[in-house]
């Protein structure tokens, strides 16, 4: 398969948790779009949000997930993530967010992937996403957040 060309965008919206147990630097959500820079018309369009595992709080690991997939035509959103442990909840609304984002803007099928804590907060995310169906992976996740 040939090297295809990657459109990568920075992009960021406030939180939609606004009840002040957030600290300021996880008031405003940070991601990266990874995506084909070349879209066919009329075809799927799949993209995966990838959700930090404990310890993974920039975009490291996860964007080198999002450049394996990119070579498949799959493109990805990676969160940046400040604080793991006060962030659960934050991090299941923004990934509600993002998902009803990426399929107003055409993206389908989409998906949530997540590593260790990523994994619980992957699933966690797409029990809640009522809209749609996502396809949702996890490594290693732990039975419960607990």
């Amino acid at each position: 398969m040939g090297k295809r060309s990657v459109l990568v965008q920075d992009g960021s919206f406030a939180t939609p948790i606004n009840d002040g147990t957030l600290p300021p630097e996880s008031r405003t959500a940070r991601f990266q779009l990874l995506s084909p820079e070349l879209a066919i018309p009329g075809s799927p369009r799949p993209a995966w949000v990838h959700l930090s595992g404990t310890g993974d709080q920039g975009y490291g690991m996860r964007r080198d997930v999002g450049a394996l997939l990119l070579q498949q035509g799959v493109s990805s959103i990676v969160q940046q993530v400040s604080d793991m442990l006060s962030l659960g909840n934050a991090t299941i609304e923004e990934t509600l967010l993002m998902l009803r984002w990426l399929r107003a803007a055409g993206f389908w099928p989409l998906g949530i992937c997540g590593f260790s804590m990523g994994g619980v907060n992957a699933v966690l995310a797409a029990a809640c996403c009522r809209e749609f169906p996502v396809g949702v992976v996890t490594l290693c996740a732990p039975y419960s957040a607990v």
